[in-house]
């Protein structure tokens, strides 16, 4: 089996060699993005929306101080997560 990254840049030569199809709207901004990088940052975020998830539906506070504790907790990590730019 070959490494990844040789495995990414045949796959990108594929994908650069089919032509794409003229689609309006969404699709235009999406055509130059590299997505292998998208696929990427999922992975990356999934552990980070996996505790928000916790805090923000499982988590219940009871009184003010978890409220609070609970707030931070939501801006760290809302804050660690990745964007695609």
């Amino acid at each position: 089996m070959k490494p990844n990254k040789q495995r990414r840049k045949e796959l990108r030569k594929k994908y650069d060699e089919i032509p794409r199809p003229y689609v309006e709207g969404y699709f235009e901004e999406m055509e130059n993005r590299d997505y292998w990088d998208i696929d990427a940052l999922e992975k990356i975020n999934a552990p980070i929306r996996k505790k928000i998830k916790y805090w923000e539906e499982e988590f219940v506070p009871t009184g003010n101080m978890g409220k609070w504790w609970r707030s931070i907790q939501l801006e760290r990590l809302y804050k660690k997560l990745k964007s695609y730019k």
